[in-house]
């Protein structure tokens, strides 16, 4: 099994982050998250049912584009994503 790691910070703070690493300033270290929430809420909204049991389907299929996610789903492709 794979291990991700999350990192929970404000938008400005990521933001900011990504900046100096983009410039070149900033590193990021071996072991640091890999993906980044701006809550809690917003971390816990990605683990609902629905949302694990669309990423369950995303690993074994591999589909290559929204359209084919829903036809996979039978979901209209809006429903497939947020803003």
């Amino acid at each position: 099994m794979t291990t991700l790691k999350v990192g929970i910070a404000d938008y400005n703070e990521m933001k900011t982050r990504s900046m100096r690493i983009a410039r070149g300033e900033e590193k990021p270290a071996t072991g640091d998250p890999k993906v980044w929430f701006a809550s809690t809420e917003s971390f816990a909204k990605v683990l609902s049912a629905g949302n694990r049991e669309l990423l369950h389907i995303i690993a074994e299929k591999a589909p290559a584009s929204f359209e084919e996610l829903a036809e996979i789903t039978g979901r209209a492709p809006s429903n497939l994503s947020a803003p």
